[in-house]
Protein backbone atom coordinates (compact mmCIF):
# COMPACT_ATOMS: atom_id res chain seq x y z
CA UNK A 1 0.00 0.00 0.00
CA UNK A 2 1.52 3.35 -1.27
CA UNK A 3 -1.49 5.45 -1.32
CA UNK A 4 -0.59 9.62 -0.27
CA UNK A 5 -3.53 11.36 1.33
CA UNK A 6 -4.09 14.65 3.27
CA UNK A 7 -3.94 12.88 6.64
CA UNK A 8 -1.45 9.84 7.71
CA UNK A 9 -3.65 7.03 8.06
CA UNK A 10 -5.26 6.14 11.41
CA UNK A 11 -2.60 3.76 12.48
CA UNK A 12 -0.10 5.64 12.25
CA UNK A 13 -1.70 8.15 13.77
CA UNK A 14 -2.84 6.11 16.69
CA UNK A 15 1.33 4.97 17.32
CA UNK A 16 1.98 8.60 16.96
CA UNK A 17 0.30 9.89 20.21
CA UNK A 18 0.41 6.65 22.10
CA UNK A 19 4.05 6.94 21.67
CA UNK A 20 4.30 10.21 22.16
CA UNK A 21 2.77 10.05 25.48
CA UNK A 22 4.72 7.15 26.33
CA UNK A 23 8.35 8.90 25.61
CA UNK A 24 8.01 11.71 27.84
CA UNK A 25 6.80 9.78 30.32
CA UNK A 26 9.82 8.01 30.09
CA UNK A 27 11.97 10.87 29.57
CA UNK A 28 10.38 12.29 33.17
CA UNK A 29 10.15 9.15 35.23
CA UNK A 30 13.72 8.18 34.01
CA UNK A 31 15.30 11.88 34.83
CA UNK A 32 12.71 11.84 37.85
CA UNK A 33 14.51 8.62 39.47
CA UNK A 34 18.30 10.01 38.99
CA UNK A 35 17.38 13.27 40.59
CA UNK A 36 16.05 10.86 43.74
CA UNK A 37 13.14 12.48 43.66
CA UNK A 38 11.62 8.73 43.83
CA UNK A 39 13.45 6.22 46.09
CA UNK A 40 12.94 2.78 48.18
CA UNK A 41 10.25 0.68 47.20
CA UNK A 42 8.75 3.45 45.24
CA UNK A 43 11.81 3.78 43.22
CA UNK A 44 12.19 0.34 42.78
CA UNK A 45 9.10 0.43 41.00
CA UNK A 46 9.55 3.21 39.04
CA UNK A 47 12.31 1.58 37.77
CA UNK A 48 10.76 -1.58 36.99
CA UNK A 49 7.63 0.41 35.08
CA UNK A 50 10.50 2.68 33.33
CA UNK A 51 12.25 -0.56 31.82
CA UNK A 52 8.70 -2.18 31.02
CA UNK A 53 7.59 0.94 29.18
CA UNK A 54 10.82 0.82 27.71
CA UNK A 55 10.27 -2.46 25.92
CA UNK A 56 7.08 -1.23 24.39
CA UNK A 57 8.23 1.53 23.32
CA UNK A 58 10.95 -0.63 21.51
CA UNK A 59 8.55 -2.56 20.23
CA UNK A 60 6.29 -0.40 19.07
CA UNK A 61 9.03 1.60 17.65
CA UNK A 62 9.59 -1.38 15.10
CA UNK A 63 5.78 -1.58 14.52
CA UNK A 64 5.63 1.87 13.50
CA UNK A 65 8.62 2.27 11.40
CA UNK A 66 7.68 -1.02 9.30
CA UNK A 67 3.93 0.92 8.68
CA UNK A 68 5.69 3.74 7.79
CA UNK A 69 7.56 1.63 4.95
CA UNK A 70 4.54 0.54 3.70
CA UNK A 71 2.24 3.55 3.88
CA UNK A 72 3.63 6.50 2.05
CA UNK A 73 3.25 9.89 4.24
CA UNK A 74 1.48 12.92 2.84
CA UNK A 75 3.29 14.96 0.93
CA UNK A 76 4.73 18.64 1.84
CA UNK A 77 3.41 21.48 0.84
CA UNK A 78 5.32 22.37 -2.43
CA UNK A 79 5.32 25.92 -1.40
CA UNK A 80 8.01 24.63 1.48
CA UNK A 81 11.17 25.57 1.43
CA UNK A 82 13.91 22.44 0.27
CA UNK A 83 15.98 23.15 3.05
CA UNK A 84 12.99 23.00 5.14
CA UNK A 85 12.04 19.69 3.53
CA UNK A 86 15.76 18.41 4.04
CA UNK A 87 15.47 19.13 7.72
CA UNK A 88 12.10 17.90 8.64
CA UNK A 89 12.98 14.62 6.22
CA UNK A 90 16.46 14.24 8.87
CA UNK A 91 14.21 14.99 11.82
CA UNK A 92 12.04 11.88 10.92
CA UNK A 93 15.22 10.15 10.77
CA UNK A 94 16.83 10.91 13.70
CA UNK A 95 13.66 10.17 15.30
CA UNK A 96 13.62 6.79 14.53
CA UNK A 97 16.80 6.30 15.39
CA UNK A 98 16.88 7.17 19.30
CA UNK A 99 13.18 5.61 19.13
CA UNK A 100 14.70 2.84 19.07
CA UNK A 101 18.53 3.58 20.40
CA UNK A 102 17.45 4.46 23.79
CA UNK A 103 15.68 1.55 24.99
CA UNK A 104 18.08 -0.55 23.39
CA UNK A 105 21.03 1.31 25.07
CA UNK A 106 19.21 1.18 28.22
CA UNK A 107 18.39 -3.10 27.96
CA UNK A 108 22.16 -3.36 27.06
CA UNK A 109 23.00 -0.89 29.96
CA UNK A 110 21.29 -2.97 32.68
CA UNK A 111 22.57 -6.01 31.11
CA UNK A 112 25.96 -5.08 31.96
CA UNK A 113 25.63 -3.91 35.32
CA UNK A 114 27.07 -5.83 37.78
CA UNK A 115 23.55 -5.46 39.75
CA UNK A 116 22.19 -7.93 37.43
CA UNK A 117 18.43 -6.56 38.09
CA UNK A 118 16.34 -8.26 35.86
CA UNK A 119 13.04 -6.56 34.14
CA UNK A 120 10.06 -7.53 36.10
CA UNK A 121 7.73 -6.78 32.76
CA UNK A 122 4.95 -5.02 34.41
CA UNK A 123 4.80 -7.43 37.22
CA UNK A 124 4.35 -10.85 34.75
CA UNK A 125 7.54 -12.24 33.66
CA UNK A 126 11.07 -11.79 34.14
CA UNK A 127 12.64 -10.23 30.40
CA UNK A 128 16.30 -12.03 30.13
CA UNK A 129 19.33 -9.86 30.19
CA UNK A 130 21.31 -9.68 27.07
CA UNK A 131 24.03 -11.96 26.48
CA UNK A 132 27.23 -9.15 27.52
CA UNK A 133 29.84 -9.36 29.83
CA UNK A 134 28.96 -7.27 33.25
CA UNK A 135 31.23 -5.00 34.09
CA UNK A 136 31.06 -1.49 35.87
CA UNK A 137 33.37 -0.28 32.75
CA UNK A 138 31.21 -1.17 30.25
CA UNK A 139 27.91 -0.40 32.20
CA UNK A 140 29.06 3.12 32.55
CA UNK A 141 29.81 3.14 28.91
CA UNK A 142 26.44 2.17 28.07
CA UNK A 143 24.53 4.19 30.89
CA UNK A 144 26.13 7.16 29.12
CA UNK A 145 24.84 6.26 26.14
CA UNK A 146 21.50 5.69 27.15
CA UNK A 147 21.50 8.78 28.91
CA UNK A 148 22.85 10.84 25.51
CA UNK A 149 19.69 9.69 23.33
CA UNK A 150 17.45 10.72 26.28
CA UNK A 151 18.80 13.89 25.74
CA UNK A 152 19.16 13.97 22.25
CA UNK A 153 14.92 12.99 21.87
CA UNK A 154 14.51 16.26 24.46
CA UNK A 155 16.51 17.77 21.55
CA UNK A 156 14.47 16.39 18.89
CA UNK A 157 11.08 16.92 20.59
CA UNK A 158 11.78 20.57 21.32
CA UNK A 159 12.50 21.06 17.40
CA UNK A 160 9.50 19.06 16.66
CA UNK A 161 7.71 20.99 18.62
CA UNK A 162 8.97 24.28 17.58
CA UNK A 163 8.19 23.69 13.73
CA UNK A 164 4.56 22.71 14.58
CA UNK A 165 4.12 25.63 16.14
CA UNK A 166 5.62 27.93 13.77
CA UNK A 167 3.20 26.17 10.75
CA UNK A 168 0.26 26.47 12.85
CA UNK A 169 0.19 29.36 13.80
CA UNK A 170 2.34 31.88 11.34
CA UNK A 171 2.84 29.40 8.04
CA UNK A 172 -0.85 28.49 8.96
CA UNK A 173 -0.92 25.22 6.50
CA UNK A 174 -2.43 21.94 7.21
CA UNK A 175 0.88 20.23 8.12
CA UNK A 176 -0.08 19.92 11.87
CA UNK A 177 -3.70 18.82 11.22
CA UNK A 178 -2.14 15.88 8.88
CA UNK A 179 -1.06 13.98 12.41
CA UNK A 180 -3.50 16.00 15.37
CA UNK A 181 -6.47 16.60 12.98
CA UNK A 182 -8.77 19.54 13.07
CA UNK A 183 -10.68 21.44 15.65
CA UNK A 184 -9.22 20.90 19.42
CA UNK A 185 -6.36 18.37 17.95
CA UNK A 186 -3.80 20.43 17.49
CA UNK A 187 -4.63 22.51 21.20
CA UNK A 188 -4.33 19.50 22.93
CA UNK A 189 -1.15 18.02 20.67
CA UNK A 190 0.40 21.65 22.22
CA UNK A 191 -0.66 21.47 25.87
CA UNK A 192 0.50 17.76 25.96
CA UNK A 193 4.09 19.58 25.01
CA UNK A 194 3.35 22.48 27.43
CA UNK A 195 2.98 19.57 30.47
CA UNK A 196 6.19 17.66 29.41
CA UNK A 197 8.43 20.24 28.91
CA UNK A 198 6.97 21.94 32.39
CA UNK A 199 7.47 18.63 33.90
CA UNK A 200 10.98 17.81 32.46
CA UNK A 201 12.09 21.57 33.73
CA UNK A 202 10.70 21.02 37.16
CA UNK A 203 12.82 17.86 37.13
CA UNK A 204 16.11 19.17 36.21
CA UNK A 205 15.79 21.71 38.73
CA UNK A 206 16.25 19.34 41.37
CA UNK A 207 19.76 17.96 42.64
CA UNK A 208 21.53 15.27 40.86
CA UNK A 209 22.48 11.83 42.61
CA UNK A 210 25.65 11.64 40.75
CA UNK A 211 26.13 9.04 43.35
CA UNK A 212 22.93 6.81 42.63
CA UNK A 213 23.88 5.01 39.40
CA UNK A 214 25.94 1.80 41.16
CA UNK A 215 26.85 0.38 37.97
CA UNK A 216 28.86 4.08 36.70
CA UNK A 217 30.70 5.37 39.17
CA UNK A 218 34.42 4.01 39.84
CA UNK A 219 35.95 2.73 43.12
CA UNK A 220 37.23 4.46 45.71
CA UNK A 221 41.13 4.97 45.27
CA UNK A 222 43.93 4.33 47.91
CA UNK A 223 42.25 0.83 49.80
CA UNK A 224 43.02 -2.04 47.78
CA UNK A 225 43.95 -4.69 50.45
CA UNK A 226 46.95 -6.89 49.24
CA UNK A 227 47.23 -10.72 50.39
CA UNK A 228 49.58 -11.50 52.92
CA UNK A 229 53.15 -13.57 52.96
CA UNK A 230 54.96 -14.71 55.31
CA UNK A 231 55.10 -16.66 58.77
CA UNK A 232 51.32 -17.39 59.79
CA UNK A 233 49.70 -15.90 56.39
CA UNK A 234 46.84 -17.38 54.89
CA UNK A 235 45.62 -16.81 51.03
CA UNK A 236 42.55 -16.72 50.02
CA UNK A 237 40.44 -19.25 48.25
CA UNK A 238 38.33 -16.70 46.39
CA UNK A 239 35.73 -19.42 44.99
CA UNK A 240 34.81 -21.17 48.08
CA UNK A 241 34.61 -17.76 50.12
CA UNK A 242 31.85 -15.82 50.56
CA UNK A 243 29.84 -13.88 53.05
CA UNK A 244 25.83 -13.86 53.58
CA UNK A 245 23.60 -10.98 55.23
CA UNK A 246 20.27 -10.90 56.63
CA UNK A 247 18.88 -7.12 56.92
CA UNK A 248 15.52 -6.12 57.82
CA UNK A 249 14.10 -3.55 54.60
CA UNK A 250 10.75 -2.75 53.66
CA UNK A 251 9.34 -4.58 55.94
CA UNK A 252 10.47 -7.68 55.62
CA UNK A 253 14.01 -9.47 55.90
CA UNK A 254 15.86 -9.73 52.84
CA UNK A 255 18.91 -11.95 52.05
CA UNK A 256 21.62 -11.22 50.10
CA UNK A 257 25.39 -12.53 49.60
CA UNK A 258 28.80 -11.30 48.17
CA UNK A 259 31.21 -13.45 46.70
CA UNK A 260 34.15 -11.21 46.16
CA UNK A 261 36.35 -11.24 49.00
CA UNK A 262 40.26 -10.66 49.10
CA UNK A 263 42.73 -9.08 51.74
CA UNK A 264 45.41 -9.84 54.21
CA UNK A 265 45.10 -12.76 57.07
CA UNK A 266 47.70 -13.64 59.65
CA UNK A 267 46.72 -16.37 62.23
CA UNK A 268 48.80 -18.54 64.42
CA UNK A 269 46.05 -20.64 66.17
CA UNK A 270 47.56 -21.72 68.85
CA UNK A 271 48.56 -17.84 69.61
CA UNK A 272 46.29 -15.44 67.57
CA UNK A 273 47.06 -12.73 70.27
CA UNK A 274 51.02 -12.45 69.24
CA UNK A 275 50.25 -13.53 65.41
CA UNK A 276 46.40 -12.09 64.68
CA UNK A 277 45.73 -10.10 61.83
CA UNK A 278 42.64 -9.72 59.61
CA UNK A 279 42.53 -6.98 57.13
CA UNK A 280 40.39 -7.88 54.07
CA UNK A 281 37.55 -5.78 51.68
CA UNK A 282 34.00 -6.59 50.51
CA UNK A 283 33.29 -5.91 47.32
CA UNK A 284 29.76 -4.52 47.47
CA UNK A 285 29.27 -4.76 43.63
CA UNK A 286 29.71 -8.91 43.99
CA UNK A 287 26.20 -8.87 45.35
CA UNK A 288 23.64 -11.73 44.66
CA UNK A 289 20.11 -11.95 45.87
CA UNK A 290 16.85 -13.96 44.88
CA UNK A 291 15.16 -10.94 45.50
CA UNK A 292 14.75 -8.10 43.47
CA UNK A 293 14.41 -5.34 45.99
CA UNK A 294 17.88 -6.24 48.05
CA UNK A 295 19.64 -5.60 45.11
CA UNK A 296 18.13 -2.37 44.18
CA UNK A 297 18.67 -1.10 47.98
CA UNK A 298 22.42 -2.20 47.56
CA UNK A 299 22.40 0.88 45.05
CA UNK A 300 20.20 3.31 47.59
CA UNK A 301 22.08 5.98 48.57
CA UNK A 302 20.78 5.96 51.78
CA UNK A 303 21.90 2.02 51.92
CA UNK A 304 25.00 0.79 51.13
CA UNK A 305 25.17 3.28 47.75
CA UNK A 306 27.72 0.50 46.18
CA UNK A 307 28.19 3.10 42.98
CA UNK A 308 30.11 5.17 45.78
CA UNK A 309 31.54 2.66 47.49
CA UNK A 310 32.07 -0.02 46.20
CA UNK A 311 34.03 -1.65 48.65
CA UNK A 312 33.65 -2.56 52.51
CA UNK A 313 36.04 -3.27 54.66
CA UNK A 314 36.97 -5.09 58.19
CA UNK A 315 40.30 -4.76 59.98
CA UNK A 316 41.57 -6.48 63.24
CA UNK A 317 44.39 -7.11 65.01
CA UNK A 318 43.09 -8.16 68.53
CA UNK A 319 42.07 -11.75 67.70
CA UNK A 320 41.57 -13.91 71.02
CA UNK A 321 40.96 -17.46 71.94
CA UNK A 322 37.52 -17.56 73.33
CA UNK A 323 36.68 -20.40 76.15
CA UNK A 324 34.99 -22.44 73.74
CA UNK A 325 37.70 -23.01 71.52
CA UNK A 326 36.91 -20.45 68.73
CA UNK A 327 38.05 -17.01 68.46
CA UNK A 328 36.94 -13.04 68.67
CA UNK A 329 38.79 -10.55 66.23
CA UNK A 330 37.93 -7.49 67.43
CA UNK A 331 37.79 -5.17 64.81
CA UNK A 332 36.01 -2.38 62.76
CA UNK A 333 33.86 -2.83 60.42
CA UNK A 334 33.92 0.04 57.40
CA UNK A 335 30.51 0.73 55.50
CA UNK A 336 30.08 4.00 52.98
CA UNK A 337 33.27 5.34 54.57
CA UNK A 338 31.93 5.02 58.38
CA UNK A 339 34.09 2.94 60.25
CA UNK A 340 33.10 1.47 64.19
CA UNK A 341 34.21 -1.12 66.24
CA UNK A 342 32.60 -4.66 65.64
CA UNK A 343 33.59 -7.92 66.75
CA UNK A 344 33.84 -10.96 64.96
CA UNK A 345 33.76 -14.35 66.45
CA UNK A 346 34.57 -17.42 64.79
CA UNK A 347 35.69 -21.09 64.59
CA UNK A 348 38.30 -22.04 62.80
CA UNK A 349 38.93 -25.83 60.93
CA UNK A 350 42.60 -26.41 59.72
CA UNK A 351 43.60 -29.60 57.91
CA UNK A 352 47.10 -29.45 56.25
CA UNK A 353 47.74 -26.41 54.97
CA UNK A 354 43.96 -25.63 54.48
CA UNK A 355 41.89 -23.78 56.91
CA UNK A 356 38.03 -23.14 56.99
CA UNK A 357 37.03 -20.57 59.01
CA UNK A 358 32.94 -19.89 59.78
CA UNK A 359 32.01 -16.53 61.57
CA UNK A 360 29.31 -14.03 62.23
CA UNK A 361 28.92 -10.73 62.76
CA UNK A 362 26.28 -8.86 64.01
CA UNK A 363 25.74 -4.80 64.30
CA UNK A 364 23.47 -1.99 64.15
CA UNK A 365 23.27 -0.78 61.00
CA UNK A 366 21.74 2.89 61.88
CA UNK A 367 25.81 3.35 63.79
CA UNK A 368 26.83 3.30 60.02
CA UNK A 369 24.03 5.22 58.74
CA UNK A 370 22.55 2.38 56.57
CA UNK A 371 18.96 2.65 55.40
CA UNK A 372 18.47 5.59 57.77
CA UNK A 373 14.82 5.94 55.94
CA UNK A 374 13.98 2.54 57.43
CA UNK A 375 14.26 2.20 61.31
CA UNK A 376 11.56 -0.89 62.17
CA UNK A 377 14.65 -3.24 62.94
CA UNK A 378 17.94 -1.97 62.52
CA UNK A 379 20.04 -5.21 63.27
CA UNK A 380 22.15 -6.80 60.64
CA UNK A 381 23.31 -9.93 60.89
CA UNK A 382 26.58 -11.10 58.16
CA UNK A 383 27.81 -15.00 58.21
CA UNK A 384 31.05 -15.11 56.65
CA UNK A 385 32.87 -18.43 55.52
CA UNK A 386 36.62 -18.27 54.34
CA UNK A 387 38.52 -20.89 52.87
CA UNK A 388 42.22 -20.54 53.22
CA UNK A 389 45.50 -21.58 52.51
CA UNK A 390 49.07 -21.14 53.79
CA UNK A 391 50.62 -18.66 51.78
CA UNK A 392 53.99 -19.71 50.55
CA UNK A 393 57.24 -17.80 51.99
Amino acid sequence: MNQSSEHYTGVARFLHWLMAVLILGQLIGGFAFGHKLVSGDLGFQVVQLHKSFGLVVLVLSVVRLVWRLMHKPPALPTLMPAWEKALAGLTHILFYVVMVATPLAGWLYISASPLGIQTQFFGLFEVPLLPLPQGAELAETLSGLHEFFAFATIGLFGLHVAAALKHYFIEKDQIVTRMAGRGLGPWLGFALAAAAGAALIFVFAQPYDEAGDAASAVAQPGQTVEAAQGDHAWQIVPEDTFLTVDVHAKQATRQARFDEISGTIILDPSNPERHGLIDVAINTRSITSDEHMARQLASELSWLNIGQFPEAFFNSEDIRLTSDGGYLAKGALTLKGVSHPADLTFTLDVSGDQAIAEGVVSFDRAEWQVGVSDVDDTQVTANVTVVATRAAN
